[in-house]
């Protein structure tokens, strides 16, 4: 993943409600590793998509806002377009790479929009946050990310690393 892109996963809010009873404000599967913790191999993650199906309806959606590509991995479907917004379809994630530096307000309201007559979630993986899908909530975790930030000053983004 390229560091101006911003990253977050359609996650189903009946799969949430089902494995927490409520809408919690963070999903920790979504927390960024930071390095800290050892990974856990046998570790279970929640599957949030246990009992939902991405339709035959979804992927014309997907395919008709960003073009279908090869997938470097045969259980996925990828769509991705030449601006290098990406979303990749797996049995149990929908993850969605939006570029920062040429941030598509138009694609980002279809997106947006569909979530919502999905009833899905956003979970952002920066942070783990968990958002409804519309566009106010969505642009104040983008201009929290640090892709945002690399791409108004990546000198002042990469030292604040350190």
């Amino acid at each position: 993943m390229a560091v101006w892109q911003f990253k977050f996963s359609f996650v189903p809010k009946s799969g949430v409600l089902k494995q927490h009873g409520s809408i919690p404000h963070i999903l920790d599967e979504f927390l960024p590793y930071d390095g800290k913790h050892k990974l856990k191999e046998t570790s279970e993650y929640l599957n949030y998509w246990e009992e939902q199906e991405v339709t035959r309806v979804d992927f014309d959606f997907f395919e008709s806002i960003i073009p279908k590509v090869d997938s470097w991995d045969e259980s996925a479907i990828m769509y991705e377009d030449s601006e290098g917004n990406r979303i990749e379809v797996w049995d149990d994630d929908i993850n969605c790479r939006i570029d920062a530096r040429k941030f598509n307000l138009s694609l980002i309201n279809n997106i947006l929009n569909y979530a919502l007559e999905k009833n899905w979630l956003i979970a952002i993986t920066s942070n783990g946050h968990v958002i409804t899908p519309n566009i106010f909530s969505f642009i104040k975790e983008f201009k929290l990310s640090f892709s945002f930030k690399f791409c108004e000053d990546p000198e002042k983004a990469l030292k604040g690393l350190v």
